[in-house]
C-alpha cells in the first residue's frame, strides 16, 4: 500500500475576505493552485482549459472571465509557454498580505511590522508563584552544617574539622601498637597457658601477682608514661624481686599523683 500524500489547493488566505471575488473565481483559483503546487518542479499550472473546465464545472467563457478577474486582482500571473506560444502558464501569487490576514491585525511585513516571536525580557524569570520551587541559596542553608569530606551523623555536622582531629588524636589508637607489651601483660595477669606450673618462685608471674594484689592493674591498663612502662615490664619479666618491683611501680604512680 502506497503512502498517503495529501493533495490540496493552496488558495492565498487574503482571497477569502476579498469581496471582489465570486464563488466561480475562488473555485478557479483553487484549481490553478492545486496544479501550481503539485506540478513537476513546481513550475506553474500547465493545465489546459479543458482540464480546468472539468475540475471547476464552469463554462469556458465563465472560466476565462474568472482567470481575467484573478489576474486583475493580483491572485494570478500569466506567462507565455515557451514550448507552445498559444498557451499560457498560470502562477498563483502569494504575498505578505496573506501573513497579515493570518495574524488578523491588517498589517504587512513590508510596512515594517514584525511578529512578536518572543516575550519581553521582563516576562522571563522566576515569578512569586514558582519562587518556592527554586533551589535554596547557599546563604540560606543551615549555619551549623559544615561541608566537608564525610558526614558525622551524631552531631549533624558534615565533614571533619580540625577540632575533631585534635579530639581523635587524644584518644587511644584503634590499632594495637604495643602488641608485645599487651601480650606480656595478659600473660602476667592471667598466667601463661601451660606454663603456670613451671614458673619458679619469685619469677615474673609472682611479681605480676604482687602488682595485681595492690589493685594497680586498672592504672596499668591506662596510658602510662615510659617510666611506668619500664617499672611494669621489670615486674612482668621478673628482673627484680616482687617487693622491689612493686615499690618501683608504686613510686612511678605516686610521681604522677595516681596513688596517694
Amino acid at each position: 500500500m502506497s503512502e498517503f500524500k495529501p493533495t490540496y489547493a493552496a488558495i492565498p488566505l487574503r482571497a477569502l475576505g476579498d469581496d471582489r471575488l465570486s464563488r466561480a473565481d475562488l473555485v478557479t483559483l483553487g484549481a490553478v493552485a492545486a496544479h501550481d503546487r503539485f506540478a513537476k518542479n513546481r513550475t506553474g499550472c500547465f493545465a489546459s482549459y479543458r482540464r480546468l473546465i472539468e475540475m471547476t464545472r464552469l463554462s469556458e467563457p465563465a472560466l476565462k472571465r474568472s482567470i481575467g478577474r484573478l489576474e486583475e486582482c493580483g491572485y494570478l500571473r500569466l506567462e507565455a509557454n515557451p514550448m507552445d506560444r498559444r498557451r499560457r502558464i498560470l502562477f498563483v501569487v502569494y504575498n505578505d498580505d496573506d501573513a497579515a490576514t493570518m495574524r488578523g491585525d491588517g498589517r504587512s511585513f513590508v510596512k515594517g511590522a514584525r511578529l512578536r516571536l518572543a516575550p519581553d525580557p521582563a516576562e522571563i524569570g522566576i515569578s512569586a508563584d514558582t519562587e518556592s520551587d527554586a533551589p535554596r541559596p547557599v546563604e540560606n542553608a543551615r549555619p551549623d552544617v559544615e561541608i566537608g569530606i564525610t558526614a558525622d551523623t551524631e552531631t549533624g555536622e558534615i565533614g571533619i574539622t580540625p577540632e575533631k582531629f585534635a579530639q581523635q588524636d587524644q584518644g587511644p589508637a584503634l590499632g594495637n601498637i604495643f602488641s608485645e607489651r599487651d601480650k606480656r601483660l595478659r600473660e602476667a595477669r592471667f598466667g601463661r597457658e601451660g606454663k603456670a606450673d613451671d614458673d619458679p618462685p619469685g619469677a615474673s608471674r609472682t611479681a605480676a601477682h604482687a602488682v595485681a594484689e595492690a589493685g594497680l592493674w586498672k592504672e596499668a591498663d591506662a596510658n602510662v608514661s615510659p617510666a611506668e612502662q619500664v617499672a611494669l615490664l621489670r615486674a612482668v619479666h621478673g628482673d627484680a624481686r616482687p617487693s622491689e618491683a612493686l615499690r618501683e611501680f608504686q613510686a612511678a604512680l605516686q610521681a604522677k599523683g595516681r596513688v596517694a
